[in-house]
């Protein structure tokens, strides 16, 4: 067979090159692989397989199931399964993919893993494309082949290439997601702190943690599921509920202090939420805490006029009247 000639297995258009075994302990590349499926090639299962497999899609589409959960593979995503995973990968029958991988073991590996990845288990990744990440991926099972003497070094050397390669995007990413998630949780304490200020807005939450409005907006929804407006709301009614519940304060006062503009607009705002006006539940909470006072003030007096009739009834006179 002439060099560089793609050869045939398994019904895979491709290269699948063994890698020279060494004393190397803390990585041992296994093999490295670049194939373009064929539609009907067999889901390939990690269960009863060994060994960290690090897999790259060139092109097309696939599939991994995880536990029982399918995940879509696509272009320039990374699958990373762990020794014996619950796991498979399959090509899509339509667009099959044109898949790279690694085979690695050793002592060192789950912990450059957990540094690249921050998982301790089969790890998918979309990353933006990467010329140079697709080319190791793509010629390395060559140049192995072509040097088998010293296939240990080249395919150690694209290992860590890879490796290093995907870490700067994770952890740009890692960086990037830490810093939202510090914005979301400096808006949500100055709407716990500030809710009762009813000129409280999106626009006054980002300047006061110094990001644009709609930025602000954007991370909020994405992080937490929910709309900036709409927490402020549900925090602004939920404090209302609880001022409701001591049966103590005014419509009027309760609007003020949880930061909407009139009652009038408080009382629109509660119905919209809960179906029914505030001042039902205000009479209904006042009502209950009336019952209960009465019955407090009632129970004494019943309590001491049963004791003077058990006394009057337990009384004997001492003499008979003349």
């Amino acid at each position: 067979m002439t060099k560089n000639k793609a050869i045939y297995l398994n019904k895979n258009k491709g290269i699948r090159c063994p890698v020279k075994q060494s004393g190397m302990q803390d990585v041992i590349v296994i093999s490295c692989s670049y194939e373009h499926n064929a539609p009907s090639s067999a889901t390939s299962s990690n269960l009863k397989f060994g060994y960290y497999t690090v897999r790259y899609v060139i092109e097309g589409r696939g599939y991994a199931t995880i536990n029982g959960v399918t995940h879509k593979l696509d272009q320039d995503m990374v699958y990373i399964s762990f020794p014996n995973s619950n796991s498979s990968i399959v090509q899509d029958e339509n667009e099959p993919y044109a898949l790279a991988w690694f085979v690695v073991d050793g002592l060192a590996v789950k912990n450059i893993l957990s540094e690249v990845c921050s998982e301790q288990k089969d790890i998918i990744l979309k990353l933006t494309p990467d010329e140079k990440l697709r080319k190791i991926f793509t010629t390395t099972p060559y140049k192995c082949k072509n040097d088998i003497e010293h296939s240990d070094f080249i395919a150690l050397s694209a290992f860590y290439e890879i490796m290093y390669r995907i870490a700067r995007q994770t952890r740009k990413n890692a960086k990037s997601a830490s810093k939202t998630n510090s914005h979301v949780k400096n808006a949500s304490q100055y709407v716990q702190d500030n809710y009762a200020d009813p000129f409280l807005s999106v626009s006054k939450i980002a300047t006061e943690i110094g990001i644009a409005p709609k930025y602000l907006s954007t991370i909020f929804k994405a992080t937490t599921g929910i709309d900036l407006n709409k927490y402020i709301t549900n925090k602004r009614l939920a404090e209302a509920n609880a001022l409701l519940e001591k049966g103590v304060f005014s419509i009027a006062q309760i609007s003020e202090m949880c930061g909407f503009t009139s009652p009038y607009y408080f009382s629109a705002v509660y119905k919209k939420y809960n179906a029914i006006p505030p001042s039902m539940v205000a009479s209904k909470y006042k009502n209950e805490i009336h019952s209960e006072l009465n019955a407090k003030s009632i129970s004494p007096t019943i309590k001491k006029s049963t004791q003077g009739r058990d006394m009057l009834h337990g009384y004997k006179p001492t003499h008979k009247p003349t």
